[in-house]
């Protein structure tokens, strides 16, 4: 058995029923590493975002003239025309594009990647038991975290518990997103669409920029040292991200020996 993850994963959507053409994946909420990995080998012939509702989105074609689709990335780990291996990290599991919540599509095409084409049964290939809840684990074994890993509790997907209050840390936030991609309404009030477009980022060891910065100051804000705002993800600001998924029972998978902040930790930390 071949799975798209370091880790364990949870089936949210099994292949095939209501007409679903491929596998809904998950390791979010506490299951494990939100790293996706490569099933199969071959060339990247997408990675970007798709305008189709995959969103964030890396294809990938195999010596057999099959394109295989990771759907809803939080963050793209690869590029065009690159060469992967199986176990090749393509991206992070997310919630963009047409998702209703964080998870990895999965599926496989035959002839080309456009939607007219077949789909192929990604459950079968890959010897994937194809029931919704069953957790898995990759057969290919994987190197231990580097950084410690406290147990904690799976969290439970956040639906529709939104505080609609002003928020000056909020209106922040919304102005960076707008820069990134002009969607919200600069209001100040955190409620689904500022989560689902924050979503669709993370915070790991060594990323800049305004909303790394804006990280940091709001970790601080809640009592969590993410050292001096400079909008770079040092030791004390992926210290400060560990420690405030484990004060909030979150998931912690790692990258680069730290864990990092996305998905639903966003939620916790803009409420």
């Amino acid at each position: 058995m071949i799975v798209p993850y370091k880790g364990k994963t949870k089936i949210t959507q099994p292949y095939g029923v209501n007409g679903h053409r491929g596998i809904d994946l998950s390791a979010a909420f506490g299951i494990g590493d939100l790293t996706i990995t490569a099933v199969q080998a071959g060339k990247v012939v997408f990675a970007g975002w798709n305008t189709g509702g995959y969103g964030n989105c890396v294809v990938v074609r195999d010596s057999q003239n099959r394109f295989w689709i990771y759907a809803h990335l939080s963050k793209v780990l690869t590029k065009f025309d690159n060469n992967v291996i199986i176990g090749t990290e393509l991206g992070i599991e997310g919630n963009t594009g047409a998702s209703q919540g964080i998870h990895l599509h999965l599926e496989i095409r035959e002839g080309g990647w456009d939607r007219p084409n077949k789909s192929l049964d990604v459950a079968t290939i890959l010897g994937i038991p194809n029931v919704a809840g069953t957790i898995i684990s990759n057969t290919v074994s994987q190197p231990e975290p580097t950084q410690p890993q406290t147990p904690v509790q799976p969290q439970t997907p956040i639906v529709n518990k939104f505080t609609y209050i002003y928020n000056d840390k909020v209106l922040e936030l919304q102005k960076i997103l707008n820069r990134k991609n002009n969607v919200l309404i600069e209001d100040g009030i955190f409620g689904e669409k500022t989560l689902d477009e924050v979503k669709k980022y993370t915070i790991e060891y060594h990323d800049r920029g305004n909303l790394t910065k804006w990280t940091q100051e709001r970790l601080t804000q809640l009592g969590f040292n993410a050292g001096y705002p400079d909008g770079y993800a040092e030791e004390p600001t992926m210290s400060a991200i560990y420690a405030f998924q484990i004060a909030n029972k979150l998931g912690t998978a790692t990258r680069k020996g730290f864990s990092y902040l996305g998905g639903e930790d966003w939620y916790f930390l803009c409420k």
